[in-house]
């Protein structure tokens, strides 16, 4: 019982992952465009107050959403293993 409470909670880590990764992609993908209308240097400022740019926010946004496919699997398939080896 309590490998799978780890698996729900990971489950819902890698949800979290997955949402801030598009979240990351989609705001660094509208500053792109922006600084390239616009002609204009804009800087996102994370939660901890470090400065990034569109560049790096689409770096950050590809790796949490790599990681957030890559947990959900794992999460996923030990969820379901846990439920077939109990019965």
């Amino acid at each position: 019982m309590r490998v799978l409470v780890v698996f729900l909670l990971f489950y819902i880590v890698s949800i979290y992952l997955l949402l801030m990764g598009f979240h990351n992609i989609d705001l660094s993908f509208n500053m792109l465009r922006l600084e390239k209308f616009c002609k204009i240097r804009l800087v996102d400022v994370g939660v901890f107050g470090r400065e990034q740019s569109a560049v790096e926010g689409y770096s950050v946004g590809i790796c949490m959403l790599l990681t957030g496919m890559v947990l959900n699997i794992v999460s996923f398939m030990g969820i379901i293993i846990n439920i077939l080896r109990d019965k």
